[in-house]
Parts: C-alpha cells; structure tokens; sequence
C-alpha cells in the first residue's frame, strides 16, 4: 500500500489515512448541521443571566412535564424557553412533540421542522414526525418526501409504507374535492348551545333541526334535553328559530328524522 509523509510526524498507510480523513469529514459535517442552534449555556448569554435562569428553570420545568405526559402543561414552560432562546434545536422539537401529542398539528410542524432546521440529527425521529403532522394537515406530497426520508433509514418500517400508500390515495381523493367553510347561519338561527342535524325545505325557504338549548325545552342537569326547531326564510334572511311544538316536541329527546316535502 506505500507510505508517505502526514506533514506533522510519523507516517500512515494509505488506508489508514483515508480513515482519518473520512472520519474528519463525518465531525466536519455534524458541526455544520448544529452550527445554527444555540446551546442553553450561559456562556451564549452573558448579558441577560437573570433572564436566562428563568428560561433555564422552565426549560427544565417542560422537560419533566413532558416526560411525564404531560404534553399540554409542558407546551406553556416550553414557549417560555423558547420565547427566550428560539434557536435550540432540542427545544423546539419537544414544544413541537407537545403540540403533536394534544393534535395540535399545525403548530407542531411550526416547531418541529424549526428543529430539522437548526439541526436535521436533532432526533432519529424526526422526518417521521414531520411525516405525520404533514399526513395529518393534508400535505401529502411533503408527508411521502418524509417518510422515504425516514425509510432510508429504517428500511424495514412497513407502517412508513401504509402511511405513504395512504397519502398517495388522498391526492387522488382531493383531486375532485372543493374548499368550503362550515359557519353559523346567524344569532337569529343558531345558538350559545349544540345545533345539529338540519334539514331544509327543497326551496331553502324552512330549516328544521335539533337543539339542546334552554328556552322553551325540559333540561337535565347538564345540558337541556334535544328539542326541534324551525326558522323560515324570506328576502334570503331567517327568521328567529323557535321551538316547534309541546305537541312534537316530547318530555324526552326529540329530532327530526326527515322533512316531508309538500309542493
């Protein structure tokens, strides 16, 4: 294999010095992926030590909160850190993990791409929950990207391989859907109480639907019993819904099953 001279002192096989050099380059690399994120030490904040033992205290605080499941509590000591310090990487993919497990999915793809951000190695994990909370928002073009990601690495996580079959049918399936918004009709019709289950005449001039608000019905201890009401529209405005009737209406539950059309 020859020998030749390192330039400090003593010699190295060839493959012995391509070794070195890989290795290098490996420790090279993990500097640069971490370069970004900013350690909680409190060398990087000598100018604000009394606020950094606050961060401090609550970063510590979330920490065992989060190991103890509780993700909701833990997600309000974590902001606290990180509105001190947004730049750790670690810190943003647990806020991000707390968000994901209340399913709070928008939020937790905030955070946790932050993370892969600052540092992609940050968790081995981490490009299966960017995965998920893609998958889980609709972005099912981003969710496969992630999960191959992850798949490289773990070749055989076949629930990767469902997910990515999932994602490939929902671009089908919204191929023909349309965006639309579920509102309250106004303060006229709906209510500070449950209202469900309408049905409208074929001319959209009656809705008939249950409710389970106080005025008119028989409560229980918790919320009043379902009742049914009605409000009719003209000049495309509904009128103020009312309670139907003590002769339909009954001491127990009451909804409308169908709307019989006259014409």
């Amino acid at each position: 294999t020859g020998y030749f001279s390192t330039g400090i002192t003593g010699t190295f096989s060839t493959e012995i010095y391509k070794i070195y050099i890989l290795l290098l380059l490996l420790l090279c690399v993990s500097i640069v992926k971490a370069q970004n994120s900013i350690e909680f030490n409190k060398a990087n904040f000598t100018n604000d030590i009394a606020n950094f033992k606050l961060a401090k205290k609550a970063y510590a605080r979330a920490d065992i909160l989060y190991d103890a499941g509780n993700f909701s509590k833990a997600k309000e000591y974590y902001l606290k850190a990180n509105n001190f310090n947004p730049k750790n990487d670690i810190l943003n993919f647990r806020l991000g993990m707390s968000y994901f497990f209340i399913n709070n999915n928008d939020s937790a793809l905030y955070y946790i791409n932050k993370a892969y951000k600052l540092n992609p190695e940050v968790n081995y994990e981490i490009e299966y929950y960017l995965a998920r909370t893609n998958h889980y928002l609709n972005n099912f073009s981003n969710a496969i990207d992630y999960y191959n990601k992850f798949r490289q690495k773990n070749p055989t996580d076949f629930v990767s391989e469902k997910y990515i079959n999932e994602c490939k049918n929902g671009i089908e399936i919204v191929k023909d859907t349309i965006q639309f918004e579920v509102s309250a009709l106004n303060d006229s019709v709906n209510s500070i109480f449950p209202d469900y289950g309408a049905y409208l005449s074929y001319n959209d001039s009656l809705i008939v639907f249950t409710s389970r608000r106080s005025m008119g019905g028989n409560q229980t201890n918790e919320l009043p019993t379902d009742n049914i009401y009605f409000s009719v529209q003209k000049d495309n405005i509904f009128s103020k819904s009312k309670y139907i009737s003590r002769r339909i209406n009954t001491l127990g539950t009451s909804v409308p099953l169908k709307l019989k059309e006259f014409q």
